[in-house]
């Protein structure tokens, strides 16, 4: 497993530095050298206001299902779980924020991790709205190839989003869904908890399934990524390009969806060629693409990281963690 998430890095890296190669990285330096210091500041202050507000929604799921933390607790929670999911292709070990959250709180786990598919099947929904969006905005402009391959990975994440709902929305799915789960080495140890893990997970599940509950989700999902699309926007302006706000925000989404697709770690390399792909197919010259690519994924990637890991060592310690992963 660890030599997976090792290559799968690898790959990543791999794929960024090709990226880098062939926009001719002396130019890009030179866009950067450049670029405007007000606009980069409000990709800056974008990516503050996108991880505060990551903090807060996960605070308010989390009162769907009765548990009622500090913001702190919330943010160091989500953040640093978020951190750890980067490092796992597709983001496998993100519900490990319940554990996390567990550490501090009475919260019960099997819920919690609800509450994170939840939340990710939402993104992945507002994801779609967003890509389409910007597909609908642009598609003039779009070359033939790159819309199809669009629409396909968006055709794709959503069977995914709707066999997630009706594995959650079915109890007998959702228990059959872990005891297939449980077979996998990291998860297998949880093997005999798997029946009592399901039927909480489902209980989760049922508790926000409310209008008002989802409207509320969708709503604060939205206003999430609109934030991040803004950093984009910023990042864009910086170099002297200006697109509408909901196109950056489409594309965004539609090239982190496609990253979290391709299994990279953190869709690390996947994410960065897919929205050079696409912004440099609405005639922008590929140095300013890069470059203004570099200073999204900086803020929205690495930044957001770092944030992360202060959160796991300050919050949590390492050696909790490291307990967790040697539980035979």
């Amino acid at each position: 497993m660890s030599k997976l998430k090792f290559l799968s890095l690898l790959l990543g890296i791999l794929l960024f530095l090709a990226v880098l190669y062939f926009s001719n990285i002396g130019k890009v330096i030179e866009t950067l050298k450049h670029s405007s210091i007000i606009f980069l500041t409000l990709a800056l202050f974008s990516g503050i206001i996108l991880i505060l507000l990551k903090g807060f929604r996960w605070k308010v799921f989390l009162t769907f299902i009765n548990v009622h933390t500090s913001f702190y607790l919330a943010l160091s929670s989500f953040n640093a779980a978020m951190f750890l999911g980067n490092l796992t292709p597709g983001r496998l070990l993100e519900p490990i924020r319940g554990y996390l959250l567990k550490l501090k709180t009475k919260c019960s786990f099997s819920e919690t991790t609800s509450l994170v598919i939840i939340e990710r099947i939402v993104d992945i929904l507002v994801y779609i709205l967003f890509s389409l969006v910007a597909i609908q905005m642009v598609r003039s402009q779009l070359p033939g190839g790159v819309a199809r391959f669009s629409l396909i990975s968006l055709f794709a994440a959503f069977f995914i989003a709707v066999v997630g709902l009706l594995i959650l929305n079915s109890k007998k799915l959702t228990l059959k869904f872990f005891m297939l789960v449980s077979k996998l080495p990291f998860i297998k140890r949880f093997k005999n908890r798997a029946s009592g893990f399901a039927k909480k997970f489902s209980s989760a599940f049922h508790k926000i399934k409310s209008i008002k509950k989802l409207t509320i989700t969708l709503f604060l999902t939205s206003i999430t990524w609109i934030s991040e699309g803004s950093i984009l926007y910023f990042a864009l302006l910086s170099v002297g390009v200006h697109l509408p706000i909901l196109v950056c925000t489409g594309l965004a989404c539609l090239s982190v969806l496609i990253g979290l697709l391709s299994f990279l770690p953190g869709g690390l390399g996947s994410t960065e060629v897919v929205l050079i792909t696409l912004l440099s197919s609405l005639n922008i010259s590929l140095p300013q693409t890069t470059a203004a690519v570099i200073v999204y994924r900086f803020v929205s990637y690495l930044m957001q990281n770092l944030v992360g890991l202060f959160f796991l060592t300050q919050t949590y310690g390492l050696e909790t963690l490291s307990k967790f992963l040697s539980k035979k």
